[in-house]
C-alpha cells in the first residue's frame, strides 16, 4: 500500500511538473514574439546584439544632448543668468 501511495505522489509530482514545463514554454514563445515583433529578433542572441547596439546610440545621444545643452547655455548665458 506504501509503495501505490508512493507512485502516486510522484505521479501528482510528475503532472505538475509537466504544467509549469508548459507554462515556461508557452512564456518563452510569447516573449520570443515580442521580440520578433518589437526589435525583429529572432533569437536571445540576435536580441542581446541589438540591446548591445541601443545602450551605445542611447550613450552616444545622452552625450550629444550634454553638448547641446552646453552649447547652449554658453551662446544664451547672458539671458540666463539674469
Amino acid at each position: 500500500m506504501a509503495d501505490l501511495k508512493k507512485i502516486q505522489q510522484w505521479q501528482e509530482l510528475l503532472e505538475e511538473a509537466k504544467e509549469k514545463k508548459a507554462k515556461a514554454e508557452g512564456a518563452y514563445e510569447q516573449l520570443m514574439a515580442t521580440l520578433k515583433k518589437e526589435f525583429g529578433c529572432k533569437s536571445v542572441k540576435e536580441a542581446e546584439k541589438k540591446l548591445t547596439e541601443m545602450r551605445k546610440e542611447a550613450e552616444e545621444q545622452e552625450e550629444r544632448l550634454d553638448e547641446l545643452v552646453e552649447d547652449f547655455e554658453k551662446e544664451y548665458a547672458d539671458v540666463l543668468t539674469t
